[in-house]
């Protein structure tokens, strides 16, 4: 098409990168990327995965572990607290009223 406003020169061409034209084995380069041990890398892309995330993530796991931990070994009410501890005084009192004191002699007697 000739004619005003059309130019006969044609569009520049595209230049497109290799990494883009077909789907690549593996990443583009400059990507991190953690590939699993059972992946076949032929044909596949690695899953690429934030590792900023995944360290978060991963605290995120650590402290959710400890913080059961500290629930189960710290994580009692103040009324479990004390109901325990009077069970206590009551298994300690009636073991203490069982206990068998040996008879003084008569000659044992203090000065």
């Amino acid at each position: 098409m000739t004619g005003p406003g059309h130019s006969a020169t044609p569009l520049p061409r595209i230049v497109v990168p290799a990494w883009r034209r077909a789907e690549p084995a593996l990443p583009r380069p400059g990507r991190l990327c953690r590939v699993s041990l059972g992946a076949s890398l032929v044909g596949r892309m690695a899953d690429v995965i934030n590792l900023r995330r995944a360290r978060k993530t991963k605290a995120r796991e650590a402290a959710a572990t400890k913080a059961a931990i500290n629930r189960a070994q710290f994580g009692k009410s103040k009324t479990e607290r004390a109901s325990e501890r009077r069970e206590a005084e009551q298994r300690e009192r009636a073991l203490d009223q069982h206990q068998r004191v040996p008879e003084p002699e008569p000659g044992d007697e203090g000065p």
